[in-house]
């Protein structure tokens, strides 16, 4: 049976319906465009065609794949402190919105500092999750080898 989906990507405004059939296997199945329901402006000039659905696929394959990139080299960040925008020619600024420690990992960090000690290594790098400069530009060479140069980019 052919099913419709109607899909709202999360990185432009466009509303498109795609059809998929599940009698093919999961693994086999494909989706197909089926029409827009609503065209942004950044693919307007696709006019709400098949080129423009590709497009915003590609868009959003590409924003997932910059942060699987940096969640697969440090696994210590959490998905949820990923924040992402587009720069006005589409690439896509990755910032790092760190969550505030719990009261008890300021306490660990204060408890060690006053004993001059350093944070044990299975706590540093939760506790002190800020990238250093070569671990930023690690993940830039990586986001430039998989997405193409200078596509995506850590700021802030």
């Amino acid at each position: 049976m052919i099913h419709t989906n109607r899909w709202s990507p999360d990185t432009c405004g466009c509303v498109v319906e795609y059809t998929w059939d599940d009698e093919a296997p999961q693994e086999a199945r494909i989706h197909r465009y089926a029409r827009h329901i609503t065209v942004c402006d950044v693919h307007a000039h696709h006019g709400g065609t098949e080129d423009g659905y590709r497009a915003l696929l590609d868009d959003h394959r590409q924003k997932n794949m910059a942060i699987a990139i940096l969640l697969h080299e440090y696994p210590h960040i959490e998905y949820g402190e990923i924040g992402w925008s587009y720069t006005p020619d589409r690439k896509i600024e990755l910032r790092l919105n760190y969550r505030a420690l719990e009261p008890w990992e300021d306490a660990l960090k204060e408890t060690f500092a006053a004993l001059g000690q350093p944070l044990p290594p299975q706590h540093e790098r939760r506790l002190n999750r800020a990238l250093t400069a070569e671990e930023i530009d690690h993940v830039h060479a990586l986001c430039d080898l998989q997405l193409g140069s200078e596509q995506a980019r850590i700021v802030g």
